[in-house]
């Protein structure tokens, strides 16, 4: 289990998520894609929701959930967000809600780490550390 210490507020706010067993698995769709899995635990008594991620070694990173994008009424394109309701757990890479790390800037290497930032909409910006597993398993992709 990875270390919760991992995630770090990148300004001090004090905010109620904890983020636990962060990994980059590269995909099965070859070195331009990885897959990012970690839990999202929500302490709080209100629900949050990742709004946004970004990675400096990536050249985009994408938030899937498994209808896509949403379309407003006036026929307006919103990506995909992720709510965390009060008091339980999200597992983002797991059957749904997938975080798609695009085009690295460099190889990804067996026991290196990849910092990765989230912005929720309450909780402000975090960054984490991505471990990428020295056993080079790869993620499957499903189109659920």
């Amino acid at each position: 289990m990875a270390d919760p210490a991992a995630a770090r507020p990148d300004h001090s706010p004090a905010h109620p998520l904890a983020l636990t067993e962060a990994r980059a698995e590269q995909t099965s769709l070859g070195d331009s894609m990885a897959s990012a899995r970690f839990n999202i635990v929500n302490l709080g008594p209100e629900t949050d929701e990742l709004v946004e991620a970004s990675s400096p070694d990536f050249e985009s990173v994408v938030l899937h959930a498994p209808r896509g994008l949403i379309i407003s009424g006036q026929d307006r394109i919103a990506a995909a967000t992720a709510r965390i309701p009060s008091r339980s757990l999200l597992t983002i890479g797991s059957h749904g809600i997938k975080l798609l790390l695009i085009d690295p800037v460099r190889p990804l290497r067996p026991g290196t780490r990849i910092p990765l930032t989230l912005r929720f909409r309450n909780s402000g910006h975090i960054t984490i550390d991505l471990q990428v597993p020295a056993d080079g398993q790869r993620a499957q992709l499903t189109t659920d």
